[in-house]
């Protein structure tokens, strides 16, 4: 049976994963209850996350549904699949694909109409993981792909998903040290 009790310092990503789903009725509780969580975790990533948590608190329904869509859904190069984002449609995205929904069976993440490298199910994993494969994927894949996508996102500083994209880089490198060091392919520029 898979662990699932979440060490305190990482209840963090159960809750800002909750923040990439797609907006329902219930968004503005969700954000708060996220938004309370991360601050007794991370003044600086609690600061990144009040506008999106005042946007999705003050705006209707559909506004929220069309800003996730426009930020998420129909730009591919913030698509929230880790995967997609290191990889693109390379052969070593299969293989991560796989990695990531073992590794969601390994510590009971449920599976969903997402796929396994869908950004809040590898943070769902980071937070339950626990092994030395944990600072691996936050470092090597998780911490630069969400990197990646702050900069994707770098001529729309006004859209509030920018400093959720921004707050979570600031939560995985709390929790694992080794991800705020670059790759060795983000120092070769690849």
């Amino acid at each position: 049976m898979p662990l699932v009790t979440l060490p305190v310092h990482r209840a963090g990503l159960e809750a800002v994963a909750t923040l990439y789903e797609y907006p329902k009725a219930d968004r503005a509780v969700a954000a708060q209850t996220a938004l309370t969580t991360i601050s007794r975790e991370n003044a600086e990533a609690t600061e990144m996350l009040r506008p999106l948590v005042a946007f999705l608190t003050d705006s209707p329904l559909a506004e929220c549904e069309e800003l996730y869509v426009r930020t998420f859904e129909l730009n591919p190069v913030c698509a929230l699949e880790i995967g997609w984002q290191l990889y693109g449609e390379q052969y070593a995205r299969g293989a991560f694909l796989v990695r990531a929904r073992e590794l969601m069976r390994e510590v009971g993440v449920p599976e969903n109409t997402e796929l396994p490298d869908h950004l809040p199910n590898v943070l769902r994993v980071l937070a339950r993981l626990r092994s030395p494969s944990v600072t691996k994927l936050a470092a090597k894949f998780t911490a630069p792909a969400v990197r990646g996508m702050v900069e994707k996102l770098a001529d729309r500083p006004d859209n509030p998903y920018r400093g959720l994209l921004a707050a979570t880089t600031k939560l995985i490198e709390g929790y694992f040290p080794a991800a705020a060091l670059p790759t060795e392919a983000e120092v070769d520029g690849e």
